[in-house]
């Protein structure tokens, strides 16, 4: 999982712009996704465990929500590193529509930096933008 990195496409049903004179990409308030995909095709197994948790918190400051939201994945298999994309895409459909980045749906924040790990199989996803 170390070497993993990907950009996701948010697909969002608002137009999607800068927020003034920032570089930050911002979509109206109440703009809904309709899917958020990758590009990553390796099949090279990347996670082995049973199950896997995903994490997000709010920031108090930023979306004016301290929440958290987790989901889980009950796993039959080893991961590649393709299918282990395609749950952090789940998972972010999910998680991105209940944090705001200023005032809408994070569209900003879209290269994958990593896990960082917070308990036994569980993890929090970092972005970059």
């Amino acid at each position: 999982m170390d070497k993993l990195s990907f950009v996701i496409s948010v697909d969002v049903d608002g137009e999607v712009k800068r927020a003034g004179q920032l570089y930050n990409l911002i979509v109206e308030p109440g703009a809904k996704i309709r899917d958020i995909t990758h590009d990553v095709t390796s099949k090279e197994i990347v996670y082995k465990e049973d199950s896997i948790t995903f994490c997000k918190a709010g920031r108090m400051i930023l979306d004016g929500t301290n929440e958290n939201f987790e989901k889980s994945y009950a796993l039959d298999h080893p991961l590649t590193a393709k299918e282990l994309a395609d749950l952090i895409c789940d998972f972010e459909k999910e998680a991105r529509v209940k944090f705001n980045w200023l005032g809408g749906v994070d569209v900003h924040h879209v290269f994958f930096e990593g896990l960082q790990q917070l308990g036994p199989k569980k993890y929090r996803i970092y972005w970059g933008s």
